[in-house]
């Protein structure tokens, strides 16, 4: 890949995961608003209707970017979304939604795996056919025969393993993200959900050994059977009232 067409596909990467500043600073250096990946057709403004950015999708328009390009299926990008605030914004209607019409003929690394490839030392883009069968075949290490074996994933959802830090029951659960709402509020609601806790008594989510999530960006970095706990609040009864207890878990 060429530096011109690398950088458009840097730009399309940053327009899918909200990242303004990226976006400007490649506009700086010239990189073309409207291009368009060869694969599939789809541009910048295409990639923020799809994943709900409303402010990128403003952005993008004041700079000129051309709300009548349509991918290689003949989708506008105000048909790749049912948020109504961008479809006010693209001037289409929400009944024209073509969500369920939007396969690509392969998954970008960027939604794929995250962070990109692009990055300072990193190494070139796979090939599509490689990239292609790491979304059919997710290689994981069986750990009693210490073997590795293939598992068929489902390329529109990613696969984490939660549990609740310093719980008495150490095991995981396995649950499962749509790769299109991969935000930190999505995580948390569903892994409350799963481990049946509330909301509100979550300190923090630890990606193990030690890092943690704080934002959306930190989430779409994540990857399949990434293994995450929870860290709760405690609380401990006294007389007829539930208190916070002095000691978290951590």
């Amino acid at each position: 890949m060429d530096d011109k067409k690398d950088l458009e596909e840097r730009f399309r990467e940053a327009a899918s995961i909200g990242d303004q500043e990226t976006l400007g600073r490649l506009l700086q250096d010239g990189v073309d608003i409207n291009s368009q990946n060869h694969m599939n057709g789809w541009t910048a403004l295409h990639w923020a209707s799809k994943r709900g950015h409303a402010p990128l999708v403003q952005f993008l328009l004041a700079k000129g970017a051309d709300k009548s390009v349509t991918t290689d299926k003949g989708e506008h990008a105000g048909q790749l979304t049912d948020r109504l605030d961008i479809h006010t914004l693209l001037g289409g209607a929400p009944d024209k939604v073509t969500s369920n019409s939007t396969a690509l003929p392969i998954t970008p690394n960027y939604i794929q795996h995250p962070p990109f490839p692009h990055g300072r030392g990193s190494a070139k883009t796979k090939s599509n056919r490689d990239l292609h069968a790491s979304i059919n075949h997710h290689m994981t290490r069986n750990h009693q025969s210490g073997t590795m074996i293939a598992a068929n994933l489902n390329p529109d959802e990613l696969v984490l393993k939660v549990r609740i830090a310093n719980a008495q029951d150490t095991d995981y659960i396995e649950i499962e993200l749509d790769r299109l709402q991969l935000t930190f509020a999505n995580l948390i609601h569903t892994c409350c959900q799963e481990l049946q806790v509330e909301s509100s008594s979550v300190l923090k989510i630890r990606k193990l050994p030690n890092t943690i999530l704080r934002k959306d960006k930190d989430v779409m970095r994540l990857v399949d059977f990434q293994e995450l706990e929870l860290v709760i609040q405690r609380k401990s009864t006294v007389g007829n009232y539930q208190v916070p207890a002095l000691q978290l878990i951590y």
